[in-house]
């Protein structure tokens, strides 16, 4: 696995023709060729968003192709690829096509391929494992070169928000980055549903795991419902209260749950001026915040406020000692404001 940030660049140094060979054979599993007689700088620049993979890069008079030594292991990863200005020739099983900028692409390397830069190009590609993708319940093989069939409009916005996301290297703390590769994630599973690749047979843990993310990206609708989780993960109200059901929870209540382990962490989240209690309510889900206050005491044994203030008194976050998912009226989970055990 790559480190967090790699920095690849060709300055046209005696040596740098070997290193960037050795660099690239290393860092992503690539062969280069250089045009020595249109020698150009070209460089790659990769990190971590979660579980996906991110590298921009600027190539140009170069060819790439996987290495033969690293095709077993490149085998088990999918490449998404944006072209952001200038033009690559792509060849895979036959076929070839020219991506200029505003192209967005697919390429399974378990099939060799090759990259050509005959002028300059650059691209922002996404590395996404073919075991992460399986247990999110997508396609995770592709014959050949993939274009999602998009209408322009969602095509633009969509890779209007990778670019967004993907240009968020270190500076984010891991839990945001973390959070930013899920939304990637969730954007590519959208791709691959245009690409008229069959949607693979989906396990009760990957349905359970959709829904759970489904209810984390709208947690702030107060009309979230087993209706509505049940429609964003195509199976009916009564399959998912069954799959819950079984894993030991109830729909409603992991949702209240979840709702208020949101608030939790915006009580203590750092800003400028800290949020009102009123509006994580709101962000949270909940309609009032008097409402909002009753459910957090009866789940956590303390209030909001008096969350809030512990946490600035003592310079830490509280912890929750005993996690309940029973509904909050019912529940005697409790939280120290120090930090303590509570008998």
């Amino acid at each position: 696995m790559r480190s967090e940030t790699d920095v690849l660049k060709f300055d046209l140094g005696s040596d740098a023709g070997a290193a960037w060979k050795a660099a690239l054979i290393k860092h992503h599993g690539l062969s280069c060729t250089f045009d020595t007689a249109r020698p150009s700088e070209s460089f790659a620049r990769g990190w971590m968003l979660g579980n996906v993979s991110v590298t921009q890069a600027g190539m140009a008079s170069i060819t790439l192709a996987p290495a033969r030594s690293s095709l077993a292991d490149d085998s088990d990863w999918l490449f998404l690829k944006i072209m952001t200005a200038g033009y690559v020739d792509v060849e895979q099983r036959g076929d070839r096509q020219r991506f200029q900028s505003g192209s967005l692409f697919l390429l399974d390397p378990a099939r060799a391929f090759s990259e050509s830069f005959p002028e300059s190009g650059h691209m922002t590609v996404l590395r996404v494992s073919k075991t992460v993708l399986r247990d999110r319940g997508l396609r995770d093989s592709l014959d050949g070169i993939a274009v999602p069939a998009m209408i322009a409009p969602d095509r633009l916005a969509t890779m209007d928000l990778i670019q967004s996301i993907a240009r968020q290297a270190d500076a984010p703390s891991r839990g945001i980055r973390d959070l930013m590769g899920g939304q990637l994630l969730t954007l590519l599973d959208a791709i691959l549903s245009t690409t008229g690749a069959p949607v693979t047979r989906r396990s009760a843990p990957v349905l359970i795991q959709r829904a759970k993310q489904h209810i984390a990206e709208h947690l702030g609708h107060p009309a979230l419902d087993i209706a509505e989780v049940a429609s964003a993960v195509h199976i009916s109200s009564k399959h998912l209260q069954r799959l819950f059901r079984d894993s030991g929870l109830s729909v409603m209540r992991y949702i209240q749950a979840e709702r208020l382990e949101r608030a939790r962490q915006l009580l203590h989240a750092p800003a400028i001026v800290p949020m009102s209690i009123q509006d994580i309510a709101w962000q949270c889900g909940f309609t009032s915040a008097a409402h909002f206050s009753r459910a957090f005491s009866g789940y956590f044994g303390a209030t909001p406020s008096d969350v809030r203030m512990a946490g600035a008194r003592v310079g830490v976050t509280p912890t929750l000692i005993r996690r309940s998912t029973r509904p909050p009226a019912e529940s005697t989970a409790r939280l120290s404001l120090d930090g303590h055990r509570v008998p």
